[in-house]
């Protein structure tokens, strides 16, 4: 029975001995990572960040001074006699200027599934000296916004003077006096152009437009405003968003030209107290400022194998490393960085809105009320966009992370097992031997 069983574990150490050679385990290692990427203030007009140039300083004078005289003096019993007087002086006139100039910015989050996968085991000596690493990236809904650009200027008249004066008079009791004698602390706007993104021009206090408005020769008006476009876009990629600003509106009363050629009085206008509008049409001429961005998210994969140093870089979906398995090892730790930038376009330019308009029958007098106009009419002949700026190039300042560490199990040497199992039964049937000549030795006697 002894040897039976001797005989079955020295084939079982056989059998495993072969299966080795041949057995490589095919399961994966996987890795999923929500992560959402954000990336904030880039330039909208190329790689890198937005740029923002800002100054302000103080131009003219600033002084702060005091001093005073000391003449007083107290007795071994406390009673003093004398005076103590100080005076201060503080101010600064002069002119406040500052000014910021914003090239215009982008921001966005955009959330991604990444899903990494890597065999559990490999073995170099079945041939397999390498393998590869297989992911795929799926985007969520993401946002995208874009601010202005915008300049702004101004000057302020700064008048701020501070004196006063403090003291002590003492005959045996004291008594203190004094205070500010002057405080004035005054500052006046000179002048001001989109201060505080307001849109508005102002000299001295007065508006100057912006928008404004106006008319040339009484034929042709117009009105002119700051353009400001702020985007906002949500959604799968590509991202989109997009607006427009109007800045000039131009419109000519054809009516009143003709009349003026003809010689005859203008069907519109106004003769002392009373407004009329017989008749107004002409045509007309909108011009807006539109920008158009999308952005189309990439994620980068960079796996670094701590046992040979290999670093690979990829994208998922669109390449598959190759990652080298040495033989001198018994498992690999690769360990993924996740980073992420964007394919994003700028289309920014003009938008013609040209129309014609019509209308009549208005009466008014001031103080008294008016009526009309009996019949208005715009219509609207189509937008001409004219683009200026067209251009796509690689968003980044994207955020990065690590992820966990995976284990790749390197197969030891299936000669190095087939010779453990060769050994191990070559010394069990060796023990048998040994065992049946005892056995043997004791029949005989």
């Amino acid at each position: 029975m002894e040897i039976k069983l001797s005989k079955w574990i020295i084939k079982g150490f056989c059998v495993l001995s072969l299966s080795c050679m041949i057995a490589i385990p095919c399961s994966a290692n996987s890795l999923a990572v929500n992560h959402t990427f954000q990336t904030f203030n880039q330039s909208m007009w190329g790689s890198g960040s937005a740029s923002v140039f800002s100054y302000g300083g103080f131009y003219g004078l600033s002084w702060n001074k005091s001093g005073g005289v000391d003449a007083l003096g107290c007795g071994f019993f406390g009673d003093c006699y004398g005076a103590e007087f100080n005076a201060y002086t503080s101010g600064k006139i002069g002119v406040n200027v500052g000014f910021e100039v914003n090239s215009g910015s982008v921001s966005a989050d955009v959330p991604a599934l990444i899903n990494l996968s890597l065999p559990d085991a490999v073995s170099p000596y079945s041939g397999q000296t390498t393998f590869v690493a297989n992911a795929i990236a799926g985007y969520g809904a993401g946002l995208l916004t874009t601010t202005s650009p915008g300049v702004s200027a101004y000057a302020d008249l700064v008048f701020k003077i501070l004196a006063g004066a403090t003291g002590e008079l003492c005959f045996v009791d004291c008594a203190t006096f004094g205070g500010n004698i002057v405080n004035l602390n005054k500052t006046a706007e000179l002048i001001a152009f989109n201060r505080n993104n307001d849109g508005e021009l102002r000299l001295l206090g007065n508006t100057l437009g912006l928008p404004a408005s106006g008319d040339i020769g009484g034929y042709i008006d117009y009105t002119v405003s700051l353009p400001s476009i702020s985007t906002t876009g949500l959604g799968f990629p590509p991202i989109v968003s997009n607006g427009t600003s109007g800045f000039i509106d131009l419109n000519a009363n054809v009516v009143n030209i003709a009349a003026s050629a003809l010689g005859i009085p203008p069907l519109s206008g106004s003769v002392g107290p009373i407004n009329y509008n017989l008749l107004s049409a002409g045509i007309g001429l909108d011009i807006g400022l539109y920008q158009d961005f999308s952005l189309m998210p990439n994620v980068h994969i960079r796996l670094d194998v701590a046992e040979t140093g290999q670093t690979i870089f990829f994208n998922p979906g669109t390449s598959s490393p190759v990652i080298n398995v040495p033989y001198n090892v018994t498992s690999l730790h690769i360990t993924p960085t996740y980073s992420m930038d964007g394919l994003f376009s700028n289309d920014t330019g003009f938008d013609l809105s040209p129309y014609v308009y019509a209308s009549g029958g208005y009466f008014g007098m001031s103080g008294i009320g008016s009526v009309g106009p009996l019949f208005n009419q715009t219509y609207n002949l189509g937008n001409l966009p004219i683009s200026v700026y067209d251009t796509s190039f690689s968003l980044g300042g994207f955020d990065s992370f690590t992820g966990s560490t995976l284990v790749v199990d390197v197969v030891p040497e299936p000669g190095s097992l087939v010779l453990l199992g060769s050994g191990l039964a070559a010394i069990v049937a060796a023990n048998l031997r040994k065992r049946k000549n005892r056995k043997g030795s004791c029949e005989i006697l």
